[in-house]
């Protein structure tokens, strides 16, 4: 399926591809003559702090391996909130076999705004240069001895294909143009069939004129607490990031909860209007949560962060608030080898859980933008062929119905439901809920 768009942009007659975390193009070069010396440039524009531009390939089967990686990093550890810019950096690594080097250049990337990279190499020397020489490296591979050819047998954009079922990197969300080897002009070749570049694998994005992907297109509504989805299972280390967005007016439901076998258990949930991340590695229940801020539970969308990084660092941000500990057990990994229950889990096993969860019930409202560290499961079609697909809804449904002024009478004091309003009578002299 063919996602190239011929937009408004300032390069009037560019096609740009669209990627929405799940989306990918994969390309075989026709012929590839291997040289000391490239050149790869590419335009990208996105909101989100990681995520593969460009990705070489070597090889196929077992020995195939990436020869240089284009790619959003987000600095593990970093404070502040997914939007904070002195957070993300680009990391090219390059991987000629005999030597490898990795470069880390550059800050202020998501800001939805088009931004351009160029790397270049002769041997060993490697010169990267983004945004009109706003960030310039000229830097060198360390260990190579002469002059070393770098071989490219397949281009992916996107999304890398390697990982053992569940991506090793994270996806981009956002937009590329101009996406040049030497001398040629991808894009253009996969929308003219020529060049030296065939597609292997294009998936189902749209370009949308160049604007920012709407991640809360793809939402899934909860409407019963007894409704969830199953997903494999999440890969905790060497580093962890998860993250998703969620409104609702419920304070109290299972968001995500992924245990394992052996004990281990990662659980995120919302405990009277405040976001609790639980997890296990063995060693015994280490907690996080949002208590100092206000609740949740707003019916306005909120983002959150989970990250664990080589140091065993755990931080969970909530919109622009940070809350982290350092683990210091025996025991680091968090070994998972479930199926994920988002939304929820199985009625029976609500009694069965680590004393420190509280939730005895599901999570009632919106979910998207869910990524499990780089694999982003596509909500709406694993609602649609769950059991509970009439219980799971496309989009954002919220409440038909909210309080006003009006709502209640006779002083009663209005509470907002997921499933509309409810009139408190408490503190009247009347009597209900």
């Amino acid at each position: 399926l063919m996602f190239i768009y011929k937009g408004a942009t300032t390069y009037d007659d560019e096609p740009v591809a669209t990627f929405d975390g799940n989306d990918h193009i994969w390309l075989e070069v026709r012929e590839w003559i291997p040289s000391n010396s490239e050149e790869i440039s590419l335009q990208f524009k996105t909101k989100r702090p990681y995520g593969v531009l460009l990705a070489t390939r070597v090889g196929i089967g077992k020995s195939a391996h990436y020869s240089i990686v284009i790619q959003l990093h987000r600095n593990q550890g970093c404070r502040g909130s997914l939007t904070n810019p002195n957070c993300t950096t680009l990391n090219i690594s390059v991987n000629l076999g005999s030597s490898s080097e990795e470069f880390f250049v550059g800050t202020g990337f998501i800001d939805n705004e088009w931004h351009s990279v160029t790397f270049s190499r002769e041997d060993e020397r490697v010169i990267i240069k983004i945004d009109n020489d706003r960030f310039t490296t000229d830097g060198m591979i360390e260990g190579l001895s002469g002059s070393a050819a770098l071989t490219i047998d397949r281009l992916e954009l996107g999304q890398v294909s390697i990982g053992n079922g569940d991506y090793s990197m994270p996806s981009l969300v956002g937009h590329l143009r101009r996406v040049r080897i030497n001398d040629e002009n991808v894009l253009r070749s996969i929308e003219s069939g020529g060049g030296n570049f065939i597609v292997v694998d294009m998936t189902r994005a749209l370009a949308r004129n160049g604007q920012a992907v709407d991640m809360l297109g793809s939402a899934v509504t909860f409407t019963t607490a007894d409704s969830y989805l199953s997903v494999e299972p999440l890969n905790t280390y060497p580093t962890l990031l998860l993250t998703f967005q969620f409104l609702t007016t419920d304070g109290n439901g299972m968001i995500l909860y992924n245990p394992s076998v052996k004990g281990d258990f990662l659980c995120v949930e919302m405990v009277n209007g405040v976001i609790y991340y639980t997890f296990d590695t063995g060693a015994g229940p280490e907690q996080l949560n949002t208590t100092r801020i206000a609740a949740l539970n707003d019916n306005e969308w909120h983002s959150v962060a989970i990250e664990r990084d080589i140091r065993f660092m755990n931080i969970l941000t909530v919109d622009d608030s940070s809350f982290s500990f350092q683990s210091t057990g025996g025991i680091v990994n968090i070994d998972l080898d479930k199926q994920i229950g988002i939304g929820g889990i199985k009625s029976d096993m609500y009694m069965e859980l680590n004393p420190r969860i509280k939730s005895m019930r599901g999570f009632l409202g919106c979910l998207t933008a869910l990524d499990l560290n780089g694999r982003m499961p596509d909500l709406q079609r694993e609602a649609m062929r769950s059991r509970y697909a009439r219980q799971i809804s496309a989009g954002c449904n919220g409440p038909e119905y909210r309080c006003n002024r009006n709502t209640c009478y006779n002083g009663g004091e209005c509470k907002q439901e997921w499933h509309g309003p409810v009139c408190n009578c408490e503190l009247t002299s009347r009597q209900g809920f």
